[in-house]
């Protein structure tokens, strides 16, 4: 499938693996150019994470974890940072919280961005894009669209 797409010119591939299924996720973690591990700020899911720590050291593969269904207030995500960083992890500065704009998208079938478009949830999405985007060294659309006024701008 990865060679089909980049055969067809994609770009970017985003492969979700279940969180227990250690072959399937060395393998991807293989493939991949950057490991992103979704994690909700509690002790049971931060347990979970070790293991999908483990594969990316395994696949020499960099790794973030990003915390997600965040509370709005309190001090649980931090804590959940350090516990990220106590089992060798490093937190993506990104946090998504938890936000209705989220569960009512998916009813309706759309992205954050598409049912709110200038919500919080959009917001956070978008700058999850971006920390994505400077570690994979894609250009965000908004800089391919400055390059190209850049080139108007010369002609």
């Amino acid at each position: 499938v990865l060679e089909t797409a980049r055969a067809e010119g994609g770009e970017l591939a985003i492969i979700d693996t279940a969180p227990h299924s250690d072959n399937a996720a060395l393998e991807a973690a293989r493939m991949a150019d950057f490991v992103l591990i979704p994690c909700r700020p509690s002790i049971l899911d931060l347990e979970a994470i070790a293991n999908s720590l483990d594969i990316a050291k395994l696949a020499h593969k960099p790794a973030a974890v990003i915390l997600n269904a965040v509370a709005p207030s309190g001090s649980e995500a931090d804590e959940a940072e350090e516990a990220i960083t106590q089992l060798g992890g490093e937190a993506c500065p990104i946090r998504l919280v938890s936000r209705v704009a989220y569960a009512r998208a998916i009813v309706y079938g759309q992205a954050a961005q598409e049912y709110e478009p200038n919500g919080k949830a959009a917001r956070e999405i978008e700058a999850l894009h971006k920390f994505m985007c400077a570690h994979l060294h894609i250009r965000t659309p908004s800089q391919k669209g400055k390059k190209n006024e850049q080139v108007h701008r010369r002609a």
